[in-house]
């Protein structure tokens, strides 16, 4: 499964209007092209990334898990 935290409904782009940094459509399109024709499911959260808060804790099982997703 690929999650995209990325873009916002009510602003600009910080690239250019139509277009937002943390989605690489712009910066790498054949790779994003590769992910979004892959088959697997996308979920896309608009407006998510202002609203999620990481706790201490939280940083640090995220540091500790290696990229392990399982170990969060």
């Amino acid at each position: 499964m690929i999650f995209i935290f990325g873009g916002a409904f009510f602003a600009l782009g910080n690239i250019n209007p139509p277009f937002e940094a943390n989605i690489e459509i712009y910066g790498d399109p054949e790779a994003a092209d590769v992910g979004f024709m892959s088959g697997t499911d996308i979920t896309v959260g608009i407006n998510i990334s202002t609203q999620l808060k990481l706790t201490d804790d939280d940083l640090l099982a995220l540091r500790n898990s290696k990229g392990n997703a399982q170990d969060c």
